[in-house]
């Protein structure tokens, strides 16, 4: 049993993606710019907004930080619209926490975001949730992987990092620590497969199983 469970937020625990793609375009449209397909924001998140911004505006003009701006005012304020847990994810951190496993957020959406979704959705059932902060290295830079596991006094060998995209892969690779791949969230098992992932599961329960080491 893994003592130290660690989770990517969107595509993992929270589908995102519908409050995400109306927060960019919003900011879009403050720059004068047409709106985007969902689809483009599902293949962009998970570098960070500002990366996405940047990925979302390439060949067209605009102040690009002034719509970072835009976007995580406007994201704070209606994150919660249209945003859902996945289906057996609050059962799987009951579990966990009985079980005496703690539980982390590490993700590379703006901390107060990230703070916000996680008390009004799981209130209580993580220990630590650690967003974006100006200053501070995004995923897939191990960093603050790392320092969650010395928060809990934990190693390497007892810390799982789950998540739904290439980032969360390099990130976990970069920590050390093993990495389980969640096939419900943005990218395909394909996508995931072509990116190195090692073990990808497909519902909550058999993640539950593999974190408590009930083979």
């Amino acid at each position: 049993m893994y003592k130290l469970a660690v989770f990517d937020l969107d595509g993992t625990v929270l589908d995102t993606l519908d409050d995400l793609a109306l927060a960019f375009n919003a900011a879009r449209a403050h720059a004068g710019l047409k709106p985007q397909d969902k689809e483009c924001f599902r293949r962009w998140v998970g570098n960070g907004s500002r990366r996405t911004i940047e990925l979302s505006t390439e060949g067209e003009t605009a102040d690009r930080e002034e719509m970072l701006s835009f976007f995580r005012e406007y994201y704070l304020e209606h994150c919660l619209e249209n945003t859902y847990e996945y289906e057996g994810i609050t059962e799987l951190l009951t579990e966990l926490k009985a079980s005496g496993v703690h539980t982390a957020v590490y993700t590379n959406k703006p901390d107060n975001a990230a703070q916000k979704l996680i008390k009004a959705r799981f209130d209580g059932l993580f220990d630590i949730t650690r967003g974006q902060r100006e200053g501070l290295p995004i995923k897939p830079d191990p960093g603050i992987l790392i320092s969650i596991m010395s928060d809990f006094g934990v190693k390497a060998s007892e810390t799982v990092y789950i998540g739904d995209s290439e980032v969360d892969i390099m990130t976990g690779k970069n920590a050390g620590v093993r990495t389980i791949s969640v096939s419900w969230g943005f990218k395909s098992i394909g996508f995931l497969l072509s990116h190195g992932a090692q073990t990808i599961v497909g519902d909550a329960v058999k993640l539950t199983d593999m974190i408590l080491d009930r083979g």
